[in-house]
């Protein structure tokens, strides 16, 4: 049996699409080897993606699926509001369409199809996410009252310089 010709510097280490590897020079035959592993519908990784960071894991999933946004869990964690995901969902990206777009069925993918306007969608890191706010509207259906009380208060918590300066003045003066 041959052995795989290496992928382009690129693509090593984390998931991608078919696209991009297309785009590198891949052939469609080395995608088919299988030292890769099909992680859905023209996204392919070599090895596990498990360690990675949840940003580079989901990014190949919004990328092959037009108009889709992370959104839920997902968007929660990206965008660093507090709540715990559940260790079998970590493996599942929360994605949002708009209603009326074509039905997704993608492994590792909990499609919502719903309504959503262009100002509840935001890009952070090159990745389409709801916006705090319209994550925290998605995550009612999810979490607890207490849970979501938290998720709220870190959406409308406005960092100030003078509450950082007065939180460490406090903090030295109780610390002795």
């Amino acid at each position: 049996m041959k052995t795989a010709r290496r992928l382009p510097a690129e693509l090593e280490g984390r998931p991608f699409t078919v696209a991009e590897a297309g785009r590198a020079g891949v052939t469609a035959k080395r995608l088919r080897h299988r030292s890769l592993t099909a992680l859905g519908r023209g996204i392919r990784s070599k090895g596990s993606t498990k360690e990675l960071p949840l940003s580079v894991r989901v990014r190949p999933f919004i990328e092959v699926n037009d108009g889709c946004a992370a959104s839920h869990l997902t968007a929660a964690e990206l965008s660093s509001l507090p709540c715990r995901r559940q260790k079998e969902a970590q493996q599942m990206y929360h994605v949002i369409r708009p209603e009326g777009a074509a039905h997704l069925n993608r492994p590792h993918v909990m499609v919502h199809r719903m309504k959503l306007y262009e100002d509840e969608v935001t890009v952070l890191d090159g990745i389409p996410i709801t916006t705090p706010e319209r994550t925290w509207l998605d995550l009612a259906e999810m979490l607890s009252v207490d849970e979501l009380v938290v998720a709220g208060d870190s959406c409308v918590r406005v960092p100030s310089w003078r509450a950082e300066i007065c939180r460490c003045v406090v903090w030295r003066t109780s610390s002795g």
